[in-house]
């Protein structure tokens, strides 16, 4: 592969990794869905705990505690960074529906929580996306999506990005924190198959990173909806995208095939993500 990139590993041996960051205190963490725990490179020893039968998307508070989906169970937890003591945060909307299979999840500027749910949606549209608001409703925002995937939000926290894996694009859509609905959505860039994007992240420019599952790719989306950039990957079945904020290791991504998780020296500057106080 030529690339002008470095490719440097930084954990290997992983099960199925997902949700790579950096928390505030520089540690390096990842989801591993089939081992169902949370994962951390500090000074280089490696520290499993274990919070649920899986684990798939992974989003740090203001606290440094974490928020993580377990698909199997359908549920959403917090989790202890440093304990690995887990809770129940909430596995019903307030119609009382069961969330089925919930993915991936970012907090708005205000704090609510947006997840993404796949259900079994592979060849129907029975995916959704809900939101936790801060009062503790959860209710739908979007529906009828053939396996939603990755979610993110711009730096003002009103343009909403998620994937579509299974119809191979990214949508776009107006959020409103205020009120916590989607004022407008509409399908934005479609980045190929057979099977499709999956984690997403943005640097400080608006740029859109969206790894495509099983090919070797990350796609760079411009504010306008342009593929400016195709980041190549040594490795078949990149999940998930994320920035080191403070520069260090650039862009950090995680591959289920190989069991990785690792770093490319990319110069764009991430957006730092929103927290709950």
């Amino acid at each position: 592969m030529n690339s002008p990139y470095t490719i440097k590993t930084l954990m290997d041996g992983l099960n199925f990794p997902e949700a790579p960051l950096i928390d505030q205190r520089g540690r390096i963490w990842c989801t591993e869905l089939f081992a169902g725990a949370i994962t951390c490179l500090d000074a280089n020893a490696v520290r499993r705990l274990s919070v649920g039968t899986t684990a798939n998307g992974m989003i740090e508070d203001a606290q440094g505690d974490f928020y993580i989906t377990d698909s199997a169970e359908n549920v959403v937890r917090w989790a202890n960074a440093e304990t690995g003591e887990a809770k129940p945060l909430f596995d019903k909307t307030n119609e009382g529906e069961t969330i089925h299979r919930p993915n991936d999840l970012c907090f708005d500027k205000l704090g609510n929580l947006l997840v993404t749910c796949h259900a079994e949606a592979r060849t129907t549209p029975d995916g959704y996306v809900v939101v936790q608001t801060l009062a503790g409703e959860v209710k739908k925002v979007s529906t009828k999506k053939y396996f939603p995937n990755g979610i993110a939000l711009d730096a003002l926290g009103t343009t909403l990005y998620f994937s579509e894996t299974y119809k191979h694009r990214v949508w776009k859509a107006t959020w409103n924190p205020n009120a916590c609905v989607i004022e407008h959505e509409v399908p934005w860039v479609d980045v190929g198959g057979p099977i499709g994007p999956d984690g997403m992240c943005l640097d400080c420019q608006g740029n859109v990173y969206v790894t495509v599952f099983d090919q070797s790719k990350i796609e760079v989306i411009s504010p306008e909806g342009t593929i400016i950039e195709t980041i190549r990957l040594p490795y078949a079945r990149p999940t998930s995208c994320a920035f080191d904020t403070s520069g260090q290791h650039g862009l950090l991504v995680t591959d289920a095939d190989q069991g990785l998780l690792f770093s490319v020296n990319h110069a764009a500057e991430g957006l730092p993500p929103f927290r709950r106080s």
